[in-house]
């Protein structure tokens, strides 16, 4: 057998294969799993919005209305990793390129 060929029948095509994805997008992932916060509040997230002092989301604009999330250390890790360039009230805090077909389907099965 070739070592070369994946062994599953129904491998992803070599394109759609990734071996890194970007680090606002893993950021992303993270605070999605450490937060359980909607990929709309994540994605939509701005820095004044939230306050390290107390560890907290403030989430004015929520599906369900005004939220507070309660961040634990691994979030505020996260957080406080990303670069301080963004560090702007007005700029969204993950800031992810256009989403690729790939990325798309990733992003589909954590909602899910």
């Amino acid at each position: 057998m070739d070592a070369t060929k994946p062994k599953a029948k129904h491998a992803p095509k070599e394109n759609n294969r990734r071996t890194k994805i970007g680090p606002h997008a893993a950021a992303a992932l993270r605070l999605l799993i450490f937060t359980g916060a909607r990929l709309r509040e994540i994605l939509h997230l701005k820095w004044d919005q939230i306050d390290f002092d107390r560890g907290l989301l403030l989430l004015p604009t929520s599906k369900t209305g005004k939220k507070t999330i309660v961040l634990n250390a691994p979030a505020l890790a996260i957080l406080n990793g990303l670069p301080m360039a963004l560090l702007l009230p007005a700029r969204l805090l993950i800031a992810l390129a256009p989403i690729s077909r790939s990325h798309g389907r990733l992003l589909r099965r954590v909602r899910a």
